[in-house]
């Protein structure tokens, strides 16, 4: 109630029915009322006018009392709400206070003419007037005051309201058409207040519009002042064109650059800023960007153009021009901005690139023809000394001629890395990848430097983690180089402890391998300031004029290119004094799975192993390689402490199956523990096997007697000691001595399987034509452990230079090298021999795919291996093209080229053909032989007639015939000459060439298998 009568409940209203000017006129009309009623009041008490009214009901004439009363009360209901306005204005109960006024004037129109019913009609005024405010609410107000009057008065002083007296039907009468009154006016307040919510609705929608509107007009204005600041303070020209061409926006930037100011140039053709062979161009691209309602014009847009300055200068000019339209009209703002510095700047960069590309061929080029320069007299050197070596000579002799193959071939070595680093520079060094045994080719590292780690009385550790795949895909020639470079580094700066060369996965996922490449020594160290500097060309540790170290300090460089050019990186980490580590991650997919674990190994799971060595790292690698072979392994530092656990697991019923020592430790070597272990009575039968960093002066029949079954030079190649635990632990279980277990018995035996006696080579040369420098040493190696001489060539002008110099007996050719490759290295050499020596020439080369093998055979060679290359492979090729007693090689012999014949398939033949007399396997042969010559002849014509079809359609039948009688070889050259047939070169009449001479070895052999007494 409180809240009805103090606060505005019309508040919504007050603004839109103008509450307050009605008011201020209510309050009028309440002293109008006042004035009316003091005149009525006077009249009809004083002049007693109320009997000359010409009414139909008499008025009463009140008395003077009545009078002033009347005027009193009169008084107060127009004073009160005026005096009380300022202090409730805009209150609801200031409007309910007015209505009670209105009322109580109406009572005192009634009292003071006597109830003259024309008074009464006052009630409807005062519902008239409240209905201004819309609010049915103050006429009901009204009508319930009025009600309690009339009812009240009618039975207490009906004279006060009725001037016949009381009339009970007269309240009905009065009061039914006020209440209908009442109902109208409600209804027509609801309705004005509705539609006043409509007009206050529309109207603040109005004002938000126009708010907005003037919003948008100040932002418009703002950001065309803002555009109009931009434009003028830009540092590019910025020009507006209408539809025709003509310019409306220049600004100062345009005057600057121009010369023009913008009041000239206002309307003024856009053409007058372009040279005049460019008018034509920009009507017509202004006219398609019209028509066609591009946003941009096409000959301005990422043009470099010309424009003109008011003195006639042209300047090269960055353009863009773009579209907009503004009230129905098109538009084209451009953007203008001189590039002259630019065109400037680029003229002297690409004479610059120029200069620095000509400057890098020629440094590629100079290098490349001096190394060639320097290594064909040093070929010719190693080549001499090394015939020289095969003769007779004193001590003195061949240790001068030794000397000097030496510091060939280490002079050879720096020129293979000034060669490398200049392929790098100019990018020009292509990796080969193909699926190798990384094992086997971090192994091979830790061979080749074996020996120079031994000359420093230094452990060459090799640790690879049992986790590693096997095999990968990747160039091994270069990952050996990188390890190579690495190795050799750290062998050269350490005097003494060891070199550990450790390989580790990190990581694997999606068919590829993140490895890292760890080399560490206890060497010199390096300062924290050369670190940065460690990877650069012809950087190294110590630099001074002193230096105790040699190298040109390009192996690190190197190293690092190779890493980076697959894929990974390369970081060094040392302390000055207490060694480095070079650490290489490379990532690489991983190649064909291999077993994990081999028949051999699962020989040895559950032999109990002891493993005796000072150093904790050796102990380390020999621990994780038995384990992977599942083998029970332990380990200790000292030989009393070996003893003291052999005698401890013989006492507990487990005892030792194995145990590999070292020789050189602190407090006993590996002889001493050996006889102590020999004249134990419980412990004499353990095998024992002495791992060495350098090999015992007194031989193998020493170590033997000192009560060793192996004895093997550290790094040991994994398979190596496999095999060699595998014999000594057999041999125990035999009962049997056996011989004693090395490095060269299990290689002579490997040699054996592939039927090459190691020595088998002695005075053979061969020539090794490969430009890659560690596969030049791996190849060298496997080649000087079969006993032959090899000489080294880096690319096929070499080769044919070394050809022309010494006799070869067999010649191994890669097929990508620089200058020359193999395939023309191999057809000159083809063409040199002219029908006279041939020397047979193996391709030696990365690619394996199909067809490979009869290029190589096309382009003249005789056989064809994959890298990387193993002893085995290379042992079949020197069996199947080199004779083995010593003599030279003169030609191809024919017990030494590969058979003509199959024998599995001709025995299956004349098992399937040859029962009863054979006549129909003898049909077979004599068939063959008539048809194949008569198409060879066919051949040879279509061949002469350059008939290229007829010779693919006819090579592919005789491939067909060959392989079905088991004429391999035969088979081979159809092939090749199947798909060489259509590139109508020499390599086509070669292979015929071929083709003829094998089938007349075939056909010699196939009459052989028809002689009586052949099966």
């Amino acid at each position: 109630m409180k809240g009805l009568l103090t606060a505005d409940i019309n508040e919504r209203y007050a603004v839109a029915l103008n509450y307050r000017q009605i008011d201020r006129f209510m309050i009028q009309v309440l002293w109008w009322h006042f004035v009316a009623i003091g005149l009525l009041t006077l009249g009809n008490t004083v002049f007693r006018l109320g009997l000359y009214f010409p009414s139909p009901f008499s008025w009463r004439v009140p008395t003077l009392e009545e009078g002033a009363v009347t005027i009193v009360l009169g008084l107060l209901a127009s004073a009160i709400p005026g005096g009380l306005y300022g202090r409730m204005r805009n209150h609801y109960a200031w409007r309910v206070l007015l209505s009670v006024s209105f009322t109580a004037y109406s009572y005192l129109f009634v009292f003071i003419s006597g109830g003259s019913i024309e008074m009464h009609f006052h009630f409807f005024m005062i519902m008239a007037l409240l209905v201004m405010y819309s609010d049915w609410r103050l006429g009901w107000l009204v009508l319930v005051l009025t009600a309690l009057h009339h009812g009240v008065l009618n039975y207490l002083q009906p004279s006060w309201v009725y001037f016949y007296g009381r009339n009970d039907f007269a309240i009905v009468a009065h009061g039914l058409p006020v209440a209908v009154m009442a109902l109208f006016t409600t209804r027509l307040c609801q309705t004005q207040r509705q539609s006043v919510a409509i007009l206050e609705e529309t109207r603040r929608v109005q004002e938000e519009d126009l708010l907005k509107r003037r919003e948008a007009e100040e932002t418009l204005r703002e950001s065309e002042e803002k555009s109009r600041y931009v434009i003028e303070s830009a540092g590019d020209a910025i020009v507006s064109i209408d539809a025709e061409g003509a310019i409306r926006e220049f600004n100062r930037a345009a005057e600057r650059l121009f010369g023009y100011t913008a009041a000239e140039m206002a309307g003024e053709s856009l053409t007058r800023l372009i040279p005049e062979r460019f008018h034509e161009a920009h009507r017509a691209d202004l006219h398609r960007s019209l028509e066609s309602g591009e946003r941009r014009l096409r000959s301005w847009r990422n043009l470099d153009l010309v424009g003109l300055t008011q003195d006639g200068r042209e300047l090269p000019l960055e353009m863009s021009f773009s579209r907009f339209e503004a009230r129905g009209r098109s538009f084209f703002t451009g953007i203008l901005r001189d590039i002259s510095h630019r065109k400037q700047v680029e003229a002297e960069l690409g004479a610059a690139r120029d200069r620095a590309l000509e400057a890098s061929r020629l440094k590629s080029e100079f290098l490349a023809r001096m190394s060639h320069e320097i290594r064909t007299p040093m070929n010719g050197i190693i080549g001499m000394t090394g015939l020289l070596l095969d003769t007779e000579l004193t001590a003195g002799q061949r240790h001068h001629a030794e000397t000097v193959r030496k510091s060939a071939d280490a002079l050879l070595t720096i020129i293979n890395d000034i060669l490398d680093f200049s392929k790098i520079e100019a990018g020009r060094l292509r990796l080969e990848p193909v699926s190798f045994d990384i094992m086997v080719a971090v192994e091979e590292v830790g061979e080749l430097l074996s020996s120079a780690a031994a000359e420093k009385g230094l452990d060459l550790i090799i640790r690879i983690a049992p986790d590693v795949p096997r095999h990968v895909v990747g160039d091994p020639g270069r990952i050996r180089q990188i390890l190579i470079n690495l190795a050799n580094n750290a062998i050269k700066f350490t005097a003494t402890g060891h070199v550990l060369l450790n390989m580790e996965r990190e990581e694997s996922a999606d068919g590829e391998v993140l490895l890292r490449f760890g080399v560490s020594d206890t060497g010199i160290g390096i300062a924290e300031d050369r670190l940065e500097h460690i990877f650069d060309k012809f950087t190294q540790v110590d630099a001074s004029s002193t230096r105790r170290y040699g190298g040109t300090g390009l192996g690190l460089a190197i190293s690092r290119e190779l890493v980076t050019l697959m894929g990974g990186t390369l970081r060094v980490t040392s302390r000055l004094g207490e060694g480095s580590t070079f650490t290489a991650r490379v990532p690489l997919p991983i190649g064909a799975a291999s077993p994990r674990a081999t028949t051999a190994a699962l020989e040895l799971s559950g032999v109990r192993g002891l493993i005796v060595d000072d150093n904790e790292i050796n102990r380390q690698v020999l621990r994780e390689r038995l384990a992977s072979w599942r083998m029970r392994a332990d380990d200790v530092a000292s030989a009393a402490a070996a003893l003291a656990a052999l005698r401890a697991a013989a006492a507990a019923g487990d005892p030792y199956g194995v145990v590999l020592t070292d020789f050189e430790m602190p407090d006993g070597d590996g002889e001493t523990l050996a006889r102590a272990v020999r004249s134990d009575p419980v412990l004499r039968g353990v095998p024992m096997v002495l791992l060495t960093s350098v090999d015992q002066p007194e031989g193998a029949e020493h170590v033997r007697a000192a009560g060793f079954g192996a004895y093997l030079v550290k790094p040991v190649r994994a398979s190596l000691l496999m095999d060699a635990l595998l014999t000594v632990c057999g041999a125990r279980l035999e009962g049997e001595a056996g011989e004693m277990v090395t490095q060269a018995t299990l290689m002579r035996r490997g040699s054996e399987r592939a039927q090459v006696e190691p020595g088998a080579l002695l005075h053979v040369r061969v020539l090794l034509v490969e430009d890659n420098a560690v596969n030049q040493q791996v190849a060298t190696a496997m080649l000087e452990q079969l006993g032959a001489r090899v000489d080294v060539a880096a690319d096929g002008k070499e080769a044919l230079e070394q050809v022309a110099l010494l006799p070869y007996d067999l010649i191994f050719m890669d097929c990508e090298m620089p200058e020359m490759d193999g395939y023309a290295a191999t057809a000159e050499i083809r063409r040199r021999e002219d029908g006279g020596r041939r020397i047979p020439i193996v391709a030696m080369t990365a690619h394996a795919m199909e067809g490979d093998r009869e290029q190589c055979l096309a382009a003249g060679m005789d056989d064809y291996i994959t890298k990387p290359v193993s002893p085995a492979a290379i042992g079949a090729v020197v069996r199947r093209w080199v004779r083995t007693s010593g003599a030279r090689n003169t030609a191809a012999p024919a017990e030494t080229q590969p058979a003509a014949l199959d024998a599995a398939r001709i025995a299956q033949l004349r098992a399937t053909l040859g029962r009863g007399d054979g006549a129909q396997f003898r049909r077979l042969v004599e068939t063959f032989l008539g048809d194949t010559g008569v198409r060879l002849g066919e051949l040879r014509q279509c061949l002469n007639r350059k008939d290229a079809a007829m010779v693919r359609r006819l090579a592919h039948t005789l491939r067909g015939s060959c392989l079905s009688l088991g004429a391999l070889r035969m088979t081979e050259v159809a092939g090749a000459l199947e798909r060489v047939s259509a590139q109508g070169d020499g390599a086509a009449a070669s292979l015929v060439d071929q083709l003829e001479a094998e089938f007349r070895r075939a056909e010699s052999a196939l009459v052989t298998l028809l002689e009586p007494g052949q099966t």
